[in-house]
């Protein structure tokens, strides 16, 4: 088994400062320098370990079940069934048992994280990227089957906790691993255990470290018209091999929180993952007269989250689960830069606030409307994505365009309280995300300046009522590798 290596890892922090319009997210271009990680081969990858993957599963369960109960008198509000022989096989048997839940909007975003903590430990464990796709579907089902046993089926959390779980695991894997490599900047490599804290323990476990791998990205911005600090957290990594494990050609995630007025406001979080069947990449930066194109691709899974932390109507709160897909890629390289070229298409699963809400609500009102529409103001969808992204290098400049479109469209028939449901009307909207970047390199050093250009176009329907709002923000800074 040779050792493995990465490809491509890319780190950087920015200050920057809008310039022009209301900040909708943060996204900054990558450095791509050349980089190669051999460990020896005492620091190979250990072998399999599902049982010890399966065992802090299960205590993790296990904790979040004693929170469950802690919070007994808030959760039984949730509860149809009884611990009876009858209850539960009408329970696991019975399809009209699997319905949408009615959490708030945040509460079931957070399952994507529940999810993320089962792939560390599953991949952390040795399983592959598909394997570990399997196991965080049984976690999620053990969770819900099991543990939750007195509640309905939760359709949106089977769903979210183990898809999200593959995109957001999967980066933060990669991530800590890059992080916590030998010969990597000094005082970084404690974020590589916070990023992936299974690593951590399983180090502990075994009486030693583990050997590493991954790419980070931090950035603060004071925004325009209205003043903000963000915060935002970026890897990107092209040819990612683990002898016997996976190979994975491309990975992103991007990850951005907004403060305003002394207050959390907005959180960003965007992130690609190309898996499963993939041609691996080459050494997309390497130099040389003549170099043709190198092409890969795969299933892909994605997740895209623009979330105000505000309850008005007018902020927009949008979770896309993009769980299976298809994506692919190129680049060519020459002796003074690069190109690259992504893209995928995905059916996708859906939380989000209707764009045309404050518009139909000064013409009618939501009763007897969907349960998690009229209670927290947002509804589940099922629909599909597009995603695009064009980028290059040539000498000391970078560049890079991206644009991905969601089409969402209501579930109908699955509603948590169905009696209460007369108008269960249909629900359609649109979300196009873009973002325009250059950036200039100064010397050889790691100093960049760069411009970014970026904006969210949204457009819905709600029983027969449309509307639509967009969001564009100029911003420019300088940008500090890592």
């Amino acid at each position: 088994m040779r050792p493995g290596r990465w490809v491509k890892p890319a780190a950087w922090t920015a200050l920057s400062f809008a310039i022009l319009g209301l900040p909708l997210r943060g996204e900054k271009g990558e450095r791509a320098p050349r980089f190669e990680l051999r460990p020896s081969s005492a620091a190979a990858a250990p072998g399999k370990r599902f049982g010890r993957a399966a065992l802090l599963n299960l205590a993790m369960l296990g904790g979040l079940g004693g929170l469950y109960w802690i919070q007994v008198e808030i959760n039984k509000l949730d509860w149809d069934f009884e611990l009876t022989w009858k209850d539960q096989v009408d329970r696991f048997f019975n399809p009209k048992n699997i319905r949408q839940d009615t959490n708030s909007f945040e509460v079931n975003a957070l399952h994507g994280g529940q999810g993320a903590m089962t792939h560390l430990m599953a991949r952390n464990g040795g399983l592959s990227v598909g394997e570990s796709l399997l196991f965080g579907v049984a976690s999620s089902s053990v969770w819900e089957y099991v543990f939750e046993f007195r509640e309905m089926i939760s359709l949106n959390d089977q769903i979210v906790t183990p898809l999200a779980g593959l995109v957001l695991g999967e980066n933060l894997f990669q991530l800590g691993r890059y992080l916590r490599r030998p010969g990597g900047k000094r005082g970084l490599s404690f974020l590589g255990w916070l990023f992936d804290p299974v690593a951590g323990v399983n180090g502990w476990l075994d009486g030693g470290g583990e050997s590493p791998a991954g790419g980070v990205a931090r950035d603060s911005s004071m925004g325009g018209w209205v003043p903000t600090l963000s915060l935002t957290l970026e890897n990107r990594f092209w040819g990612f091999r683990e002898p016997g494990i996976a190979s994975t050609p491309y990975a992103a995630l991007r990850a951005s929180m907004r403060w305003s007025g002394g207050r959390p406001a907005e959180l960003f979080v965007n992130s690609r993952l190309i898996w499963g069947a993939a041609t691996a990449l080459p050494e997309a930066d390497e130099a040389g007269p003549g170099r043709r194109w190198r092409f890969f691709g795969g299933l892909s899974s994605a997740l895209d989250a623009a979330v105000s932390l505000s309850d008005l109507e007018e902020f927009d709160k949008f979770l896309a689960v993009d769980g299976l897909g298809v994506a692919g890629g190129g680049v060519r390289s020459g002796p003074d830069g690069n190109v690259r070229v992504t893209a995928g298409l995905y059916g996708s699963f859906a939380a989000l606030r209707p764009a045309a809400l404050p518009a139909f609500r000064k013409t009618d009102d939501l009763f007897y409307a969907k349960s998690i529409l009229r209670e927290w103001g947002y509804y589940f969808a099922f629909g599909y994505s597009f995603a695009g992204e064009v980028a290059g290098r040539w000498r000391n400049i970078e560049w890079r365009a991206d644009l991905r479109h969601h089409v969402c469209d209501s579930l109908e028939g699955r509603d948590r309280w169905p009696a209460t449901v007369l108008r269960d009307f249909n629900l359609t909207d649109t979300r196009t995300f873009w973002s325009l970047q250059g950036i200039l390199r100064l010397g050889r050093g790691d100093v960049m300046i760069f411009g970014r250009g970026e904006g969210c176009l949204r457009s819905g329907r709600v029983n027969g009522i449309r509307a639509s709002s967009r969001n564009f923000s100029v911003l420019a800074g300088l940008a500090f590798s890592l």
